[in-house]
């Protein structure tokens, strides 16, 4: 620390040292520019991955809700079939 004193003797050495902590910098921010795309990548397939498990949540319950529409059309169909004997017995 006394190398960044204003006083310190080693002028040069005190510049020296803040080049290379400005260097370090310039490094550290290339490095952290650099893992952006790869960062937004993994944000991306993350959210495909969300919406893969939204789709196939709602295809799942529209199967389940086709499934009880096919069972209530099939039990009208069984009454209908019931129903037309009984009717046709009546108006003979």
């Amino acid at each position: 620390m006394k190398i960044f004193a204003k006083d310190a003797p080693e002028l040069s050495l005190r510049e020296q040292k803040l080049a290379e902590i400005d260097l370090l910098f310039v490094n550290i921010h290339h490095l952290i520019n650099e893992l952006r795309p790869h960062q937004a990548r993994e944000t991306l397939r993350v959210i495909l991955e969300e919406q893969k498990q939204q789709r196939v949540k709602t295809s799942e319950k529209l199967y389940s809700f086709l499934n009880r529409i096919v069972d209530v059309l099939n039990s009208a169909v069984y009454s209908l079939n019931d129903l037309v004997p009984q009717l046709t017995e009546e108006q003979n």
